[in-house]
C-alpha cells in the first residue's frame, strides 16, 4: 500500500474509534439520567408516603382526642346525675323528718 493510503486508513480508524467513544459517553449519560430520574421519583414517592403516614397520624390523634372529650362528656353527665340523685334522696330524707 502506498503511505498515503495507510494515512487515509489510520484517519478512518481514528474516527471510527472518536464515534465509538461518543457514542459511549451518550449511553453513559442517557444512563445516568435515567437512574438520576429514578432516584427522583422514588424521593417522590418516599415523601408522598410519609406525608401519607402523617396524615394518617394526625387523623387517629384527631379521633383519640374526641373519643376523650366524649369519655370526659359522658363521666361529668353521670357525676351531675349522681348528685342530682343524692340531692333528690336528700330532700326526700328532709321530707321524711318534717
Amino acid at each position: 500500500m502506498w503511505p498515503c493510503c495507510l494515512e487515509g486508513d489510520f484517519v478512518k480508524i481514528r474516527r471510527e474509534e472518536e464515534e465509538e467513544e461518543e457514542e459511549e459517553e451518550e449511553e453513559e449519560e442517557e444512563e445516568e439520567e435515567e437512574e438520576e430520574e429514578e432516584e427522583e421519583e422514588e424521593e417522590e414517592e418516599e415523601e408522598e408516603e410519609e406525608e401519607e403516614e402523617e396524615e394518617e397520624e394526625e387523623e387517629e390523634e384527631e379521633e383519640e382526642e374526641e373519643e376523650e372529650e366524649e369519655e370526659e362528656e359522658e363521666e361529668e353527665e353521670e357525676e351531675e346525675e349522681e348528685e342530682e340523685e343524692e340531692e333528690e334522696e336528700e330532700e326526700e330524707k328532709m321530707n321524711a323528718y318534717k
